[in-house]
């Protein structure tokens, strides 16, 4: 027996030109819109896990000054140069700034180093231009190994002021290159950023702010409400010292 299949009149199989770019101009209008909450919505989580590596550092200070008679970790100084994202001389072997607390024992996890939002090569873990030492074997590309945060305990003018060095040093808050505080000193005051120095390019492309740590153990993010950083990009490309102290006062819970 042979069945007829019946065939409904003005059946298609196929959608229309018109209607597929239709269909691909909504589907591109969605994706347009989607897109940045997505993007949003990754950087806040990744201001949330930076958030998390500074309390870590607050509580790898806060041991580390249990161990060394309250002090805390020494911050370096090269001539009049600030520099407070070193945290490996490679050159000489030693760690400088918060790379003590790896060298130590306190943080010995390498991405606790870096902010998963640091745009720059310079300041991500194990790039060509920032090796982390302990992956090579060979002559190291550069002589330093930086970190994305920023360490700052403020001690006014003890780097290039040579009399206030030679006192503190005597007193044993300072050596050649390096100066430490009383940690119960600090109180509210902000000691660890992640980036402030090239106020040119913000080193985030997503938020216009930096999360901040406390010496209280406390982590907040500081929002450039006023543009601080927009307006003097327009006269320079980097901060001076004397700048890096006014935006961590700027940091300061008050």
């Amino acid at each position: 027996m042979i069945i007829k299949r019946k065939h409904r009149c003005g059946f298609r199989s196929a959608f229309t030109l018109v209607e597929l770019l239709v269909v691909i101009s909504i589907i591109a209008l969605l994706v347009s819109i989607l897109l940045p909450a997505l993007g949003k919505a990754r950087e806040q989580a990744r201001v949330v896990y930076c958030a998390a590596n500074l309390r870590q550092f607050g509580f790898g200070m806060y041991l580390y000054a249990e161990d060394h008679n309250g002090y805390t970790v020494p911050n370096y100084i090269l001539n009049s140069q600030y520099l407070p994202y070193i945290i490996r001389d490679n050159n000489s072997d030693v760690p400088e700034n918060i790379g003590h607390l790896y060298e130590l024992n306190y943080l010995n996890v390498p991405d606790l180093y870096y902010c998963p939002s640091s745009s720059r090569p310079l300041q991500k873990f194990n790039t060509v231009r920032n090796p982390w030492w302990e992956l090579h074997t060979s002559i190291l590309p550069s002589y330093h190994t930086y970190s994305s945060y920023y360490f700052n305990i403020r001690v006014p003018n003890s780097f290039w002021n040579t009399a206030l060095s030679v006192s503190l040093e005597a007193n044993g808050r300072a050596s050649r290159f390096s100066t430490w505080i009383k940690y119960d000193k600090l109180k509210n005051k902000a000691i660890l950023s992640d980036s402030v120095f090239y106020p040119d390019k913000y080193p985030h492309s997503r938020r216009k702010g930096f999360n901040v740590l406390y010496a209280d153990n406390s982590v907040r993010f500081w929002h450039d409400a006023i543009g601080y950083f927009e307006d003097i990009a327009q006269q320079q490309s980097y901060l001076s010292a004397q700048q890096i102290y006014e935006v961590f006062d700027m940091f300061d819970k008050n």
